[in-house]
């Protein structure tokens, strides 16, 4: 039997005995018994007291604990891929904007995980969300080109800010809640009062989309990613200060360390780089994330830099650069066709460019099998479940030996 996935969602018809983790059960829409993978990943945010981790993904919100990995919570509702997620001052809250089928902002308890309010109004997607310091005002921007201010304890709209004239890729109010700054595909960063709601400068220079913003912890540095390039800037007079260089691809992520001293910058090069956030000198390239990072972040005591890629969190030394953990694997673009053995022991999975044998009991990841060139989207068992057969975007159907993954034989 074979069931087609959308969403990286498992639709089974008939039950598992037992899985080794609840994440595969948590937040399942009516009929579906166990989930395979946990998403495409967006963006990460370490709460404020640094022992959690809130992850924005294809799928909820995934909260983990910060320091032993352990995953602690998936807050589902958002009707598409949650694409920012940010954690008031006080840890109390958090918030999400939902993906382009959604549009909305979400509020949670973000101790007990539950649905407090959602917050209406964009016409589109919400790419970036941003808790004032005082915890009083939310930002969003989105892909309706426009930032909006909300009322962060009632959820009211206070302001809807515009003059980008292309989609809001990334805001960020200044440590002292006086400024709000916005990226857009524009290829400008504007500022603007964020209590008024006044526009107060453009800062022009980049020649590619702006895709992330974030201000020094001092408030007196403002820091750009586009293509290739990050841009410091004076935040008080908007003077560019200085252009690091070095990454090969789109910047799509940047954040200060808390003491300011260091800037770190994710990439669609899959590296992560780290920089002197006074002179602009480049101190280390991470390395080890095979697709591209969508998102870095510094646990509050600037210890520990975390960083996404598609379906991986990384967890690095933020002094010495050494990779501490990985916390998310899976399909690189999720479940495309799945079926299970005729004894119900082993799930195999078709997705990106190749074949996943798991545990069906467990929900363990047994094999990878590689060798086709596209995305394969439909998997079949013999009838004595000795032979797997996968077909694929690539024009063929390789068979292979289920037992211990050797590829037998390609038909064209």
């Amino acid at each position: 039997m074979k069931t087609t996935v959308t969403s990286f969602f498992l639709l089974i018809l008939f039950s598992l005995n037992s899985f080794a983790q609840d994440y595969m059960r948590w937040g399942l829409p009516e009929g579906a018994k166990a989930r395979l993978g946990k998403g495409g990943i967006h963006e990460i945010q370490y709460s404020p007291d640094g022992t959690r981790l809130a992850v924005a993904s294809s799928i909820g919100i995934w909260v983990y604990d910060a320091h032993t990995g352990a995953e602690v919570d998936l807050l589902t509702g958002h009707t598409g891929s949650v694409h920012s997620v940010a954690f008031s001052p006080d840890g109390s809250t958090l918030a999400s904007g939902g993906g382009w089928r959604d549009g909305t902002v979400r509020l949670w308890d973000a101790i007990t995980g539950a649905h407090k309010q959602t917050l209406t109004g964009h016409e589109s997607g919400v790419t970036s969300v941003a808790f004032s310091p005082d915890g009083h005002t939310l930002a969003s921007g989105s892909w309706d080109d426009t930032v909006r201010l909300w009322d962060a304890i009632t959820g009211a709209h206070k302001q809807t800010l515009t003059g980008h004239t292309e989609n809001v890729r990334s805001v960020a109010f200044s440590p002292d809640g006086r400024i709000l700054a916005s990226g857009s595909v524009d290829d400008t960063v504007r500022l603007w009062d964020a209590i008024t709601g006044a526009h107060l400068k453009t800062l022009t220079g980049h020649t590619w989309w702006v895709i992330s913003v974030a201000f020094s912890p001092d408030g007196r540095t403002l820091a750009s990613a586009s293509y290739r390039e990050v841009k410091l800037w004076d935040a008080v007079t908007g003077a560019h200060l200085k252009t690091l260089t070095g990454h090969t691809n789109s910047v799509f992520s940047i954040a200060f360390s808390p003491d300011g001293s260091t800037l770190t910058s994710g990439s669609a090069d899959d590296t992560v780089r780290l920089w002197d956030a006074i002179t602009g000198e480049h101190k280390q390239t991470l390395t080890g994330h095979t697709d591209a990072v969508s998102s870095v972040s510094f646990s509050p005591d600037g210890r520990t830099l975390a960083s996404a890629s598609y379906q991986k969190v990384k967890l690095w030394d933020a002094i010495t650069g050494a990779h501490l953990k990985t916390l998310l694997t899976g399909h690189k673009y999720g479940g495309w066709s799945v079926v299970f053995s005729p004894d119900g022991r082993t799930l195999a999975s078709g997705s990106d460019d190749t074949v996943r044998l798991w545990d069906a009991i467990t929900g363990a990841p047994l094999k990878t099998l590689t060798g086709h060139e596209y995305g394969v989207n439909s998997v079949a068992f013999s009838p004595d479940g000795r032979i797997l057969a996968s077909g694929s975007w690539d024009d063929t159907v390789r068979l292979w030996d289920a037992i211990i993954g050797a590829h037998l034989k390609t038909l064209t």
